[in-house]
């Protein structure tokens, strides 16, 4: 028995995690529950063969979702833009994130799969479309952080809308605890220096002014060292005139190891 045909628009995607701070009242804004960073559109495809190469495919094993920022507002094309986005920047993964599109891409062509986009990668998330002020738009921009929740395949369906038929989790790189004066984050990372940049991000998300200070993160080798160098950057932020909503990085040393990851546990004095 040959099985129909179920032509759908699909994409492979990553789901973020991000404070968004736009407040855009054009009809032709994305919905923020379903803004996206796109990695390989795949066009119209039959989703039931599409479906019989998900185990086969290529796969980007993250230890943990990867962190980055939104740098700048950017508009596609330049001439007549329709797109206006946010530029994405990883702040680790880059080049294996850059390989496993390439990677993918290869796959499904070699497939014989019609694909709709190019093999360059420009890593953006979607915000306006067709009717929009650039002006405006760069206006409204912030710098802010972001991390990569799941891998999905998504189906188009109609005015920016989608629908996740497919997905595959990261473990986050850091949770907001419960805590009763103070903030508190639990914050993995693969390494000493992972665990530094993820506790970083963790406190861009409640302060974004922070992440002009990113160069000032050091090699480290110790919780300790963790703590004195974020502390170090509040203290440059507090000579440059900016005043943070927390005080300081408190010298807990509560941390643990599981599956290679390590798990601290970061209180911040407000």
């Amino acid at each position: 028995m040959v099985m129909e045909k179920n032509t759908r628009k699909l994409f492979f995607a990553f789901e973020i995690e991000t404070i968004w701070i736009d407040n855009f009242k054009n009809a032709s804004v994305v919905d923020k529950k379903n803004r996206h960073l796109t990695l390989l559109f795949l066009g119209e495809n039959d989703l039931n063969e599409i479906k019989k190469q998900l185990d086969l495919m290529p796969k980007l094993n993250l230890l943990l979702g990867s962190c980055g920022y939104f740098d700048k507002p950017f508009f596609l094309p330049k001439n007549n833009s329709r797109v206006a986005a946010y530029n994405a920047i990883f702040l680790e993964d880059n080049a294996k994130i850059e390989n496993y599109q390439k990677n993918l891409y290869s796959f499904f062509l070699k497939e014989e799969f019609n694909l709709k986009n190019e093999k360059d990668f420009l890593p953006h998330i979607t915000i306006l479309r067709k009717d929009f002020e650039k002006k405006e738009f760069e206006k409204q921009f912030k710098q802010t952080p972001f991390y990569l929740k799941s891998f999905n395949l998504y189906e188009s369906l109609f005015h920016s809308n989608y629908k996740a038929l497919w997905k595959m989790d990261y473990l986050a790189p850091f949770i907001e605890l419960k805590h009763t004066a103070d903030i508190a984050f639990e914050v993995r990372g693969k390494d000493f220096d992972s665990l530094l940049l993820h506790s970083f991000i963790a406190l861009c998300f409640k302060e974004f002014k922070l992440l002009k200070y990113k160069k000032n993160l050091k090699k480290v080798s110790s919780i300790d060292d963790i703590i004195i160098d974020l502390n170090e950057i509040l203290t440059l932020m507090e000579i440059d005139g900016y005043q943070a909503s927390f005080k300081a990085i408190s010298f807990n040393q509560k941390n643990w190891v599981k599956d290679n990851i390590i798990y601290w546990e970061m209180v911040i004095d407000v």
